[in-house]
């Protein structure tokens, strides 16, 4: 439970103010929220998998933007006078090319794309 004492010389409203940012930072209102309505364990696991491979796609965009911008094969000393060399970047893993390779097949297949409206159709 969240709470808030009165400071001596304290207003009412940053007395309310402080109480809020405690009620918020506890996740008193983000947990009410989410037990508002019944979600059944079917829906809560898709959920957590999505948010689990939005995750995963958020770090792998993260690492591939981090990987163009370091091309080159060395970095700046802290001068900024000399060249250091570098290793080469690593090659992807098994575990992430199989996971592109699953987002693919399931997001990117024909069978999801809308086909445009014809006048054929409405003839069947």
């Amino acid at each position: 439970m969240s709470w808030a004492k009165l400071k001596p010389g304290e207003s009412f409203e940053s007395l309310m103010r402080r109480f809020k940012k405690a009620v918020e930072r506890a996740g008193i209102l983000a947990d009410l929220r989410k037990k508002e309505s019944y979600e059944k364990p079917s829906v809560q696991k898709k959920r957590k998998q999505a948010a689990a491979r939005k995750r995963e796609m958020k770090r792998q965009m993260k690492m591939n933007r981090s990987k163009s911008r370091s091309n080159k094969s060395f970095k700046w000393n802290k001068d900024k006078t000399v060249k250091i060399p570098m290793a080469p970047p690593k090659k992807m893993s098994t575990k992430t090319r199989e996971f592109k390779q699953e987002f693919n097949k399931k997001h990117r297949s024909e069978s999801n794309y809308k086909k445009p409206y014809t006048k054929r159709d409405n003839k069947k």
